[in-house]
């Protein structure tokens, strides 16, 4: 068994949100205005009011020493929508940000970001469907669970 899983190779990909603490408050500070790109959407057009970029190398070696290998921090930055409170910072200078981390180590930023966003929606999406039923099955016979669950998918959609 160990010489059969030794011939597959695994890649396993991630993408999180990091906490916007005073090291990468200073790294988003230092992004040249040029360095920041049009984000996208995640149909992939261009999100009007938001852009990208990436601060690994604009943080302290002494704070990145401590990631996984290959990890690498994206910000992203947009105009906030009405009614939306910003902390000190973003009030500086009007932009709301939003950082990930990830170890892909290709892409573009806004491809990554965009990436990102789309996965927080199918989350939010399962945890709606589990809200609605998915996450109680009511009966022990497998048909009346079918049946539950056609009723709850429909429900959440």
């Amino acid at each position: 068994m160990a010489g059969q899983d030794a011939k597959h190779l695994y890649s396993v990909q991630y993408s999180v949100g990091f906490a916007i603490s005073d090291p990468v408050r200073t790294a988003i500070a230092r992004v040249p205005e040029h360095a920041w790109t049009t984000a996208l959407d995640t149909d992939g057009e261009l999100r009007d009011g938001a852009q990208v970029a990436e601060l690994t190398g604009l943080l302290p070696a002494a704070f990145r020493d401590r990631w996984p290998v290959g990890m690498r921090l994206i910000v992203r930055r947009e105009r906030p929508h009405p009614g939306v409170q910003l902390g000190a910072f973003e009030e500086a200078d009007g932009w709301r940000y939003q950082v990930i981390a990830t170890n892909t180590g290709v892409g573009q930023h806004a491809f990554l970001d965009a990436r990102h966003r789309a996965h927080a929606r199918v989350e939010n999406r399962i945890a709606q469907a589990k809200d609605t039923g998915l996450g109680r099955f009511p009966s022990r016979h497998v048909a009346i669970n079918t049946a539950w669950c056609h009723i709850a998918a429909i429900a959440a959609d």
